[in-house]
């Protein structure tokens, strides 16, 4: 029950310091906390979980991925805006797919596009992790250069991964493509699939 979260943030913490390694240990922590995600003080026992780093990150990120919330609390965008400039590419691939699954406000604070913009324009990021952040941010993203928009031109094709084509095609549908862009992408129409097609011509409207 939420209402123990302030009696029980002290005990998880402690737990998030010296994580379980036991797989189903581990997943009834990670149930645990997300039960009690709607304390405030659970709250931030994973955000300071999520800024500490490491092992302790990844659980708390997961357990805010799949945290019953309506939207995501202050102290989660500010954690998670911290972990998607981690060393760790594993944790930033985590704190992508976390920023996706969670519900954001509707006034995204500043910050934390901009971690978002910097992984999607990253090479050295996977595609996949690179194509989730770009259609989080597509309505914010501003020039699109070169590189980027060769980028999502050939993930939105259909020989590519079905969540990749979908992410590129709305980021291109959302994003502010210059006129010879545009042009660009309307010669690419034809060899579009069932699912990339509709969203696509979005960016001509």
């Amino acid at each position: 029950r939420p209402e123990w979260g302030s009696a029980l943030a002290g005990f998880f913490a402690d737990r998030l310091r010296r994580p379980p390694t036991a797989l189903d240990e581990l997943a009834r922590l990670e149930s645990q906390l997300g039960d009690l995600a709607r304390s405030p003080a659970i709250q931030g026992v994973l955000a300071q979980a999520v800024e500490t780093g490491g092992e302790s990150a990844a659980i708390a990120l997961r357990v805010m991925a799949t945290s019953p919330l309506k939207e995501a609390p202050a102290v989660w965008l500010k954690a998670l805006t911290g972990s998607l400039t981690a060393d760790s590419k594993i944790l930033r691939q985590q704190a992508v797919a976390t920023a996706r699954a969670v519900t954001l406000p509707k006034n995204v604070p500043a910050p934390l596009l901009a971690a978002l913009a910097q992984i999607g324009r990253s090479s050295s990021e996977s595609a996949s992790t690179r194509l989730e952040a770009l259609s989080l941010v597509s309505r914010s993203l501003g020039t699109v250069d070169a590189d980027l928009f060769t980028f999502l031109t050939r993930s939105v094709r259909p020989d590519q991964p079905l969540r990749d084509r979908a992410n590129a095609a709305d980021t291109l549908a959302r994003a502010s493509l210059s006129r010879d862009q545009l042009l660009g992408l309307a010669a690419t129409v034809r060899s579009l699939g069932a699912l990339e097609l509709p969203r696509v011509l979005g960016a001509f409207e």
